[in-house]
């Protein structure tokens, strides 16, 4: 099961999670992706995800992830996480639900985390709650991110951690340039009674002409020594090569340690996701 939970992880980020300002992907249905890992001199099918939609008009409502295994020398699919959502009348996101399979991959799944959306009166989300369960099967609150908006633009959100009542955890504050594009974000940590004056973090974006990211680099604490850096190219304004980086401490220089591949159906759909060895097919 070599690299299998993050081979998962990075499918759902790459495929559910990627910001919209990086690159706009056409509407469609999602059916399935598979995964494979690279084994000379041949790819070998790990997992796959399918997605239902029982919402006309929603996203999709189910999401089943599947692990390829050999039991009793027969090569067989095994049910791995779920992913259940439910959505409002307007089909904004209501509540999503993370199931586990365990790591024997029973038929049984057991739901480990959920989180609930809130939105106000113009349809912008405004809070975020997650929740765990506990050990007799009840959902305990976590914590919650309360977004707070300026002139529609999501300006600062604020993270509060339950214990017995909310309290201040982190917070981060955005700033955008004249065309609405978010050019800094800073990460600060509650202090006992008040908010860190320095940032814990802060990351600086750049965009090409027509507003495509173009990288975004973040550095740690007030010295603003480097940490991480992505970057972005395109082809014909879709993405197609998204690079990691990280700094060798102190004094640089950047290292590569990886890139995401990303190439396209005839049609502008994503077809596949290419990761240090792994590929993630998509059918749609």
């Amino acid at each position: 099961m070599k690299n299998i939970t993050f081979l998962f992880w990075t499918a759902v980020i790459v495929l559910l999670l990627s910001p919209q300002n990086v690159v706009a992907q056409p509407e469609y249905q999602l059916d399935r992706t598979e995964g494979y890992l690279w084994e000379d001199p041949n790819w070998f099918l790990e997992y796959r995800t399918q997605y239902t939609y029982d919402d006309p008009g929603a996203d999709f409502t189910n999401s089943l992830s599947e692990i390829y295994l050999e039991i009793d020398n027969e090569l067989v699919w095994r049910p791995w996480h779920q992913i259940i959502r439910t959505y409002n009348e307007d089909k904004t996101l209501n509540t999503e639900i993370l199931q586990d399979h365990g790591i024997f991959f029973s038929d049984d799944a057991k739901p480990n985390y959920k989180t609930e959306y809130e939105y106000d009166s113009h349809g912008k989300n405004i809070k975020v709650t997650h929740y765990s369960i506990n050990s007799i099967g009840d959902w305990t609150k976590d914590w919650q991110d309360v977004l707070l908006y300026d002139n529609g633009l999501n300006t600062e959100v604020i993270t509060y951690e339950w214990d017995d009542t909310w309290k201040e955890f982190k917070k981060i504050e955005k700033n955008y340039n004249s065309e609405n594009w978010i050019i800094k974000q800073e990460d600060f940590n509650w202090e006992d009674t008040h908010w860190a004056v320095t940032p814990q973090s802060t990351t600086d974006y750049t965009y090409y002409p027509n507003g495509l990211l173009k990288d975004e680099t973040k550095r740690n604490g007030g010295s603003l020594v480097n940490n991480a850096r992505t970057e972005y190219l395109y082809d014909n304004d879709k993405l197609s090569l998204e690079s990691h980086y990280a700094w060798n401490y102190p004094n640089g220089p950047w290292i590569l340690l990886g890139d995401l591949q990303y190439s396209y159906q005839s049609n502008g759909q994503l077809k596949e996701v290419i990761d240090n060895g792994v590929v993630t097919f998509i059918r749609t």
